[in-house]
């Protein structure tokens, strides 16, 4: 004879055999919902609690679980203070139609795909058990009375028989939930089906695990979206190599994790030239760093950046440079000047910015600046600079 550890009684409402006692059994007649035939609790020590059929009918246990399975939903709806349910969507940085980086990488940093929770009880106040829309039955039905424009979720309860490829295709949002016990039914409503959702890897090799892997079957239940909406915007962050050029000819250089949006509107303070490398494209055989990029560039465009590196005399120029040698006759450190080769100084022994600017022979070794430029052809940057009043 069949049991179940649930019933519903005369009202509908749905009972568990764990809330039934021996002082409340008799307050209500028990009906069984996979036939509708009365069904008695049974209490005994000797067994497990359960609820028997009167009769031995034939009841089946496909039709029970699709009833509770749907009236356990309706009841969470009306209940529960949040019904959250969880999708995946693709996020896009807005600017990717008109990113000329993305546009010729195609890059994953600039779209992935998320989990997105959604309550849908901010949208939808209504639940009905085999609810009708457009000529469909929904075993769950979620509307909006305050609003009929937004269309309506089916809730579908699959235990044999999935989704009609006719309701899938009427564009109605669906959820399907694979219910194949008991447990499943008050499983979380995560998506863990479909094409958007990443396959779980399995290690298939111990020494390796995350080399050697295979596709896992979802968890139970299964539990697929139809016809929600997939694209969503997001920002992404990214990290670049940002040099800016002030008025004064000073220089600022750092790292920073930045959006494409940020980039675009934050600037630094009195900055004439602004260069922001893309970091996760970086060539490994640049021999040149941004910052030599950026003198060399602002240089080829008359911006203040001199440095007695680009200078085209460079190798040939003497400066000179205080040093501590130690004095023969008195045996003790003293400091001197000499005069050095200024590509033999070593930093911080003179200031090569300061040089250049009061340098009367400082003259661009324009080649050198081409060069360099040309290093970075293959890199990913953007470069701002200050509107001027005609712009």
């Amino acid at each position: 004879m069949i049991t179940y550890p649930n019933a519903i009684d005369e009202n509908g409402e749905v009972h568990n055999i764990g809330s039934i006692t021996p002082e409340n059994r008799a307050e209500h007649k028990y009906y069984c919902l996979g036939c509708d035939k009365e069904l008695v609790p049974v209490l005994s020590e000797k067994r497990v609690p359960h609820f028997r059929h009167l009769a031995n009918d034939n009841c089946n246990p496909e039709t029970y679980l699709h009833n509770l399975a749907k009236k356990y939903l309706a009841k969470q709806f009306e209940t529960q203070e949040k019904f959250n349910v969880s999708y995946y969507v693709n996020i896009q940085c807005p600017q990717n139609a008109t990113c000329p980086v993305f546009r010729r990488y195609q890059w994953g940093y600039c779209s992935n795909k998320s989990l997105k929770s959604v309550d849908l009880k901010k949208q939808y106040d209504t639940c009905q058990i085999e609810g009708t829309y457009n000529g469909f039955r929904a075993d769950v039905l979620l509307t909006n009375s305050q609003n009929p424009d937004i269309p309506p979720i089916f809730l579908e309860v699959s235990v044999s028989h999935d989704c009609t490829q006719e309701k899938i295709e009427s564009g109605i949002p669906i959820i399907e939930i694979k219910v194949d016990d008991e447990k499943s039914i008050k499983h979380p409503i995560v998506e863990n089906d479909g094409e958007l959702v990443p396959p779980t890897k399995e290690p298939t090799n111990l020494r390796f695990p995350y080399i050697h892997t295979t596709d896992q079957t979802p968890e139970s239940p299964l539990i697929r979206f139809y016809n929600f909406e997939r694209n969503s915007f997001g920002v992404f962050f990214k990290k670049f190599d940002r040099f800016a050029l002030m008025a004064d000819g000073g220089i600022f250089w750092r790292e920073d994790y930045i959006s494409c949006g940020e980039r675009e509107t934050r600037h630094f303070v009195e900055s004439i030239l602004e260069i922001d490398l893309l970091n996760l494209n970086r060539q490994i055989n640049n021999n040149f760093s941004l910052l030599a990029f950026g003198r060399a560039y602002a240089l080829l465009h008359n911006l203040p950046a001199k440095h007695c590196v680009f200078c085209l005399y460079y190798h040939r120029c003497r400066v000179p440079v205080e040093i501590e040698e130690l004095n023969p006759q008195t045996q003790q450190t003293e400091k001197v000047k000499k005069m050095m080769y200024n590509n033999r100084i070593k930093g911080g022994q003179v200031d090569k910015v300061k040089l250049a600017n009061v340098c009367q022979n400082w003259s661009l070794n324009r080649v050198m600046c081409i060069d360099i430029v040309n290093s970075f052809r293959n890199e990913s940057y953007f470069i701002w600079e200050p509107p001027t009043k005609e712009d």
